[in-house]
């Protein structure tokens, strides 16, 4: 996949040229035959009825017209060239390239997409690593977010055995201009800048925030912390989901950084059934299957969703509150003035 694409550095700072340069290469590659494999015409949605206010959004062609998923019956399936992998997409479908410090990324169009501008996040392109979450990845989407500076962007990644389709590691990037339940659901700290989901909630996460949107040390921190869960749930079989998203927290701008565990391994994705990867844990459903769309019930979603899950929340927040896995650090001096209470 040879082609010469515009690249821009990440920085600290909010970037409205790559929001541009997105949404400009997007409508471009929509225009060229045999590209996209559809095109989102204003499809059917509905708010499922309920307390958790889930948005539907009805896509039927995603039943009908995307790459067929990738078995990956573990967490530490290992990359295979002969499968499909995004070094061989065509080269219109490469939008930019991004770099963070020494971090080098694609962004890739999702030729089959649930949202508008929807695009793939491949770190590494041609380091060819398996879908394994990384901590470079984590800090790339951290930032990533905060130079596209949108409630409306979000990130989230699915896991070998999390509903992950393609064995080449990939984050995606999608557009709603629609609050979904992560990004407004109660949280309950377990720990300084760790909380979990409210727990009358049936959908069980940890929520890690950054606060201090500005301040790089801080950012570093809390990927860290991430990573640190992440690699635990990677080295002890875990399937996971993670979600990043800008919201409020007590009226302040911060990024939740949201981290789903399950129990049970989904290692071949289904094109037409429900599948629960991190939209529809995080109150997105793109959905193919017209009688589900019309028919399917919260508690039926819910139900689908602890299937999954099971106690894997519960068996890993005993390892989230011990200080030997967190330990307690002080807070630097030059942050301690800024800090509140409840942080």
């Amino acid at each position: 996949m040879e082609r010469t694409c515009q690249i821009f550095d990440l920085t600290d700072r909010p970037n409205p040229l790559i929001r541009e340069a997105i949404k400009r290469r997007l409508g471009e590659i929509e225009n060229m035959p045999n590209i996209v494999r559809y095109k989102l015409n204003n499809p059917a949605e509905r708010v499922l009825k309920g307390s958790y206010g889930v948005l539907m959004r009805l896509i039927v062609e995603r039943g009908t017209h995307c790459r067929q998923p990738i078995l990956m019956a573990s967490l530490h399936t290992p990359y295979d060239d002969n499968q499909f992998n995004f070094t061989k997409v065509q080269p219109e479908e490469r939008l930019m390239d991004l770099r963070l410090k020494d971090i080098e990324v694609a962004i890739i169009a999702n030729v089959s997409p649930y949202t508008k501008f929807h695009c793939l996040i491949i770190p590494g392109l041609h380091d060819r690593q398996p879908q394994v979450l990384t901590l470079n990845a984590i800090m790339f989407s951290i930032r990533f977010l905060k130079s596209l500076d949108s409630y409306e962007h979000k990130i989230g990644y699915n896991s070998s055995g999390g509903s992950g389709s393609v064995n080449h590691l990939h984050l995606h990037l999608i557009h709603l201009e629609y609050e979904i339940f992560a990004q407004r659901a109660e949280l309950t700290k377990i720990r300084s800048g760790i909380y979990c989901f409210n727990q009358e909630y049936e959908i069980k996460a940890f929520c890690f925030l950054l606060r201090r949107l500005s301040d790089d040390e801080h950012e570093s921190e809390v990927a860290e912390k991430v990573y640190k869960l992440v690699r635990y749930m990677i080295d002890n079989g875990i399937p996971h989901n993670l979600f990043f998203t800008l919201a409020k927290h007590k009226e302040e701008r911060v990024m939740r950084i949201i981290v789903y565990p399950r129990d049970k391994m989904c290692a071949l994705k289904s094109t037409t059934d429900l599948n629960i990867a991190f939209c529809e844990l995080s109150g997105f459903l793109p959905l193919s299957n017209e009688k589900h769309f019309t028919q399917l019930t919260e508690a039926e979603l819910l139900e689908a969703i602890k299937d999954q899950q099971c106690d894997a929340f519960d068996r890993l927040l005993v390892k989230v509150k011990d200080s030997a896995f967190y330990p307690h650090t002080r807070p630097r001096l030059s942050t301690v003035a800024n800090m509140r209470d409840d942080y």
